[in-house]
């Protein structure tokens, strides 16, 4: 089975565990989806702000806890 294949079946087995209420990334789309650079992903990975999920060697990513995430540190002006 091919990479991308596996991906699309793991991607379906948790979707379908989880009752779909879930976009699932991989790394390089969720930095894409945050729209930062991989040291910051990074970053925010290790100060507890994003968490992944390991599945038979698969590291995905939640886009709305992503977004929530974003969102949790507006700030009403830049100083």
């Amino acid at each position: 089975m091919d990479d991308n294949r596996l991906y699309q079946t793991v991607l379906e087995a948790v979707n379908e565990a989880l009752g779909a209420k879930h976009e699932w990334l991989r790394k390089h789309e969720a930095i894409k989806h945050a729209h930062v650079a991989n040291n910051t992903f990074d970053k925010w990975i290790k100060n507890g702000g994003i968490y992944a999920r390991y599945i038979e060697g698969v590291q995905l990513y939640d886009k709305h806890e992503i977004d929530e995430f974003i969102n949790s540190h507006q700030v009403k002006e830049v100083v």
